[in-house]
């Protein structure tokens, strides 16, 4: 038998290398958090919920109604990355018995430590997790629940009572409200031993009871409500009811950005370890470009050098949503360092190659951009989705990217919108 001659160095490293490939693929799958805990894709109240208790219409006409508003899917540990002032909306938090998601008296001292600094809390709840009771314990109010009466037949639910929240409001609760706030929540609140608090009534039921209060905290304020259902699908084509404007105009009201915490329904941010450590270390967004040029210099160690086969052009994933681009800059980016060019970059970027890739175009060419922006749609339902409304977005993201230039969040938000817009017109099939 032949002897085999020693194992090249070349091959030893290959193999370690594939041996920590694997351990570190081991690693991402074994702490990697799941899309959603407790074995539910959908859970009451969620923006992704398209079901009947779900809260997804109400959010997407809000975006449409150009709302300031986006999904928030990290923990209470990450509050002070928001930033000031911010309303946060929770809706019935989803509490789960392996503490992934937990809202307890930790997590509520966390939110008002939070709303102290200037923010706003928005909590719809029953009141009855250990969190959400002891938010009610510190502000000495009780929730009252009706005495069980057995009906006679079904009816529907009585209309809400708004009342007036502030005399020098910009956009006061009641506008565009034409037909009466409906609810099947039947619990109220009410102050402690009939005591007084320093709360106002914003929403009453049937029987001239609070359903919604606000109440100011330090620097911040609170708005409390027992209506878990103000927003939930079951109401889209209901036209005797006005609650999805109520409930936008109640977050309009505090002129505030304006997050929607999902990841009290268990959804998080962090899909695996590698995008954790990419959020996480002090690298930040550049941590996995350096992680796949470390790779590609350990396989041209291995592999000789040959020519690349002609890039074909990639077609485009229809699953990919036109809120990715805004999730990836404004999440990740703009929450932490608060620049636009930052934030706006990314999308930029996947713009120019989109332009490139399938229309051999560039993004300086605005004639021919806005050309094809006409030939692609004819009607839109909002002026902010116009070709020249898109065009200015796209000017405007170019020169906040060359020259830093500061925007608001509002600008923000818009603009990252409008490019998204452009991205899903230019992928889409229609001709």
């Amino acid at each position: 038998m032949a002897k085999k001659g020693p194992v090249s160095k070349e091959a030893l490293w290959l193999t370690f290398l594939l041996a920590g490939i694997i351990t570190f693929v081991g690693l991402a799958t074994l702490f990697a958090p799941p899309d959603h805990f407790g074995g539910e894709a959908l859970v009451e109240n969620s923006i992704h919920n398209a079901g009947p208790s779900g809260y997804k219409a109400w959010f997407m006409a809000s975006q449409k109604s150009g709302l300031a508003i986006a999904a928030w899917e990290d923990s209470f540990d990450a509050l002070n990355e928001l930033p000031t002032p911010t309303t946060m909306l929770i809706v019935k938090p989803y509490t789960v018995t392996n503490d992934s998601v937990a809202f307890d008296k930790k997590e509520t001292a966390k939110l008002l430590q939070w709303v102290a600094k200037g923010n706003t809390l928005v909590l719809l709840d029953d009141f009855r997790r250990v969190g959400s009771s002891a938010l009610l314990e510190r502000f000495q109010l009780d929730v009252r629940l009706p005495a069980p009466v057995k009906p006679k037949a079904p009816s529907p639910a009585p209309a809400m009572r708004l009342l007036s929240l502030s005399p020098q409001s910009k956009a006061p609760l009641g506008a565009f409200i034409k037909a009466p706030l409906l609810s099947q929540s039947s619990s109220t609140l009410q102050g402690r031993n009939n005591g007084i608090f320093d709360a106002e009534p914003i929403l009453q039921n049937a029987q001239k009871q609070t359903v919604l209060m606000w109440l100011p905290h330090r620097k911040g304020r609170l708005i409390l409500g027992t209506i878990t259902d103000l927003g939930e699908n079951r109401y889209l084509h209901k036209p005797d009811n006005d609650n999805y404007q109520f409930l936008t105009n109640l977050l309009r009201q505090t002129n505030n950005p304006i997050v929607v915490n999902e990841f009290v329904h268990g959804y998080a941010e962090s899909g695996d370890l590698l995008s954790y450590f990419q959020k996480k270390t002090p690298l930040g967004g550049i941590f996995a470009q350096f992680m796949l040029f470390f790779g590609l210099l350990l396989w041209l160690g291995f592999v000789r050098w040959k020519p690349a086969a002609p890039i074909q052009e990639e077609n485009p994933n229809p699953e990919q949503g036109a809120h990715s681009p805004y999730i990836d800059s404004l999440a990740g980016l703009y929450l932490k360092s608060k620049s636009a060019s930052l934030a706006l970059t990314p999308q930029l970027k996947r713009l120019k190659n989109t332009l490139h890739q399938r229309h051999r175009i560039k993004l300086s060419e605005e004639a021919r951009v806005h050309d094809l922006l006409l030939s692609r749609f004819a009607h839109y339902s909002n002026t902010q989705d116009s070709p020249d409304e898109l065009m200015a977005a796209v000017k405007l993201a170019t020169k906040a990217t060359e020259t830093n230039l500061p925007l608001t969040p509002q600008t923000l938000l818009k603009t990252s919108r409008q490019l998204s817009a452009i991205e899903e017109i230019l992928n889409s099939k229609k001709h």
